[in-house]
C-alpha cells in the first residue's frame, strides 16, 4: 500500500510480506554496500531473515511504536526509510534510511524523508524527530543536515559495526523548526 508520493517517480509503500523475495534480492544484490553502515543485513542470508524482519516491522507498525516504508521508484525497490522507534508518549521518532548503490546521491532520500518529516509532524503529531547517523557515514549525514537538523552531539561506541564499536551523531529536528 502506498502511504507517501515524494515525487511522480518516488513512492513510499508500507512494507508487507509480500515485499519479501525483492527484498532478499535487493539485499543480495547489494550486500558490500549495504553492509557497510546497516549491522543487520549480514544476518540477513537466507529469504525467511527477511520474512521475519518483515513480520517485526509489522508487529511495530500494528503497536504504533514504528513505520518501515519501502521506497520505489515506479515499480523498482530501491530503499527503505522509516520511522525505527515512534515514542507516543514523548511524541518523538527516530528516521532511519538507506538506498542502494546506484540510487545515493539523486536526492531520493531528501524527497523522502521530507515526505516523512510532513507525515510525522503532520500526521502523528510527533513534536521531535532524530536521525542518527554513524560518524564515518558522510553520505548519510548530508541529509539531515541538508535538510536544517541540528547536530546535538556525538554518541560514543553506541553500535556494533563490522566487529567494532562506532560513535554516532545524533541530529533532531523540532515541529516549531520544519520549513517543510
Amino acid at each position: 500500500m502506498i502511504l507517501l508520493s515524494p515525487s511522480e517517480l518516488i513512492s513510499l509503500h508500507i512494507i508487507e510480506p509480500l515485499h519479501g523475495p525483492d527484498l532478499f534480492k535487493l539485499i543480495e544484490d547489494n550486500r558490500s554496500h549495504l553492509e557497510e553502515f546497516l549491522p543487520w543485513i549480514s544476518g540477513a542470508t537466507v529469504e525467511q531473515d527477511i520474512i521475519l524482519y518483515i513480520e517485526y516491522c509489522l508487529g511495530k507498525i500494528a503497536a504504533d511504536k514504528g513505520l518501515q516504508l519501502m521506497i520505489f521508484e515506479e515499480e523498482n525497490m530501491i530503499g527503505s526509510i522509516g520511522f525505527y522507534e515512534i515514542n507516543k508518549q514523548d511524541r518523538k521518532a527516530n528516521i532511519n534510511y538507506w538506498l542502494i548503490n546506484d540510487y545515493v546521491g539523486k536526492g531520493i532520500i531528501t524527497q523522502s524523508c521530507k515526505a516523512i518529516i510532513n507525515y510525522g509532524f503532520e500526521e502523528l503529531k510527533l513534536n521531535r524527530l532524530e536521525i542518527r547517523c554513524a560518524t564515518e557515514n558522510t553520505k548519510s549525514q548530508a541529509v539531515p543536515e541538508r535538510l536544517g537538523f541540528i547536530k546535538e552531539g556525538k554518541l560514543r561506541s553506541c553500535e556494533w559495526l563490522n566487529n567494532r564499536f562506532v560513535d554516532h551523531f545524533v541530529y533532531s529536528m523540532l515541529k516549531e523548526e520544519w520549513q517543510g
